[in-house]
């Protein structure tokens, strides 16, 4: 079986997904919904993906379910909820509650728009410990300059699965590789931490990029 392991499905609002123009990403500029997925999945033989969060509000996770409800093949959904609140057990049971709850397989906190230090936060990493109880994995979304902090959160989150997502966002554009490569190794080596090979073309000249570019980062 094969799964795409993350996915974003929105109907496009620049006010809601400011991040999209503020990066120059004017490609995605417009709606993403499951039509527009299926037959790219069909023609490459994938049997169906993970959708993840791009807004960090519930209602979004919440739709996010309800999307996975109607299209079987959206296998799971890593969704969001206030990790560092102290309502974020009833956050959580109140996406289990949703339609397509049983289909909530992690949470992602967009840490890379985050001050630096919000990871060693105790009420996030408190937050973050609830989620193994559940059977869910926690996304670590960083960029490359956090990949420090990122460290030290998955080495004290060792009874929680971890998941880092688009490789810590290194800077293939500027061909930059040696520091990220030695962070990299150092969450490599943590059993409970994984990587998804994704979101390397944004980091890429996005417009011009050559698999010779992404192939260094990949073969880390």
């Amino acid at each position: 079986m094969a799964i795409d392991a993350h996915q974003h499905f929105w109907t496009y609002d620049a006010a809601r997904y400011g991040w999209i123009g503020d990066n120059g990403l004017h490609a995605l500029e417009r709606d993403f919904l499951p039509a527009d997925l299926r037959p790219l999945l069909d023609q490459r033989g994938i049997d169906g993906t993970v959708a993840v969060q791009a807004r960090q509000d519930l209602e979004e996770s919440e739709w996010l379910l309800g999307l996975a409800a109607d299209h079987p093949w959206i296998r799971g959904v890593v969704g969001w909820v206030d990790l560092a609140s102290t309502e974020v057990e009833g956050q959580l049971e109140r996406l289990g509650a949703a339609r397509g709850g049983e289909r909530l397989v992690g949470v992602r906190h967009v840490v890379q728009d985050e001050a630096p230090g919000f990871m060693d936060g105790a009420d996030f990493r408190r937050g973050v410990a609830t989620l193994g109880a559940r059977g869910l994995a926690y996304d670590v979304l960083v960029l490359e300059r956090q990949l420090e902090e990122a460290v030290r959160f998955c080495g004290a989150m060792s009874g929680q699965r971890l998941v880092l997502d688009h490789l810590a966002k290194p800077r293939i554009a500027a061909g930059e590789i040696d520091r990220w490569a030695a962070l990299m190794r150092e969450l490599g080596a943590m059993e409970h931490v994984t990587c998804k090979v994704s979101g390397m073309v944004t980091e890429a000249d996005h417009e011009a990029w050559t698999y010779d570019q992404l192939t260094p980062y990949m073969d880390v």
